[in-house]
């Protein structure tokens, strides 16, 4: 990770949620994720979760959402802003994208949003690293279940 990034990550969580939160003010993310798949009831792991953005978007229609990010600065804004907003059905916790510490096929959807491109950009062999967080998301998800990954230019 660079130096610049990590720095944004442990000591500017704040500033970072401020300014993800104003990206989608139109409200089209939660549109378009259920004209690709109903979020009822499902159970989600939402990887790479940071302040936990698609966590909290998520949570009122699912059964579960697990959050998991390296993060520690990120993740705590995570559970103050999902604690606010009185969902009890997530858990937040410490993990990277290629080692989630979950069971096998316990995930109707898997979802990273902005986040596993970093495994292309901070790692010296992106392609395998990359590989490696593809295989996680298919380990973790359901016969049958949705992974999405989400990424843009970047904000």
């Amino acid at each position: 990770m660079t130096d610049h990034y990590a720095n944004i990550y442990a000591h500017h969580a704040e500033e970072y949620e401020r300014l993800i939160s104003r990206e989608d003010y139109t409200g089209n993310l939660l549109a378009a994720l259920q004209k690709i798949t109903p979020l009822e009831g499902l159970d989600v792991i939402d990887m790479g979760a940071g302040t936990g953005r698609l966590a909290r978007l998520l949570a009122p229609f699912a059964r579960s959402v697990r959050a998991f990010d390296t993060s520690a600065a990120m993740l705590a804004m995570a559970r103050a802003r999902l604690a606010v907003e009185g969902a009890g059905n997530w858990y937040v916790a410490a993990a990277d994208h290629r080692a989630l510490p979950v069971e096998s096929c316990s995930a109707d959807l898997i979802i990273s949003g902005w986040s596993i491109c970093y495994t292309v950009v901070w790692e010296r062999d992106w392609r395998a690293e990359l590989s490696k967080a593809l295989v996680e998301m298919q380990r973790v998800v359901r016969p049958g279940g949705m992974r999405i990954i989400l990424e843009t230019q970047g904000t």
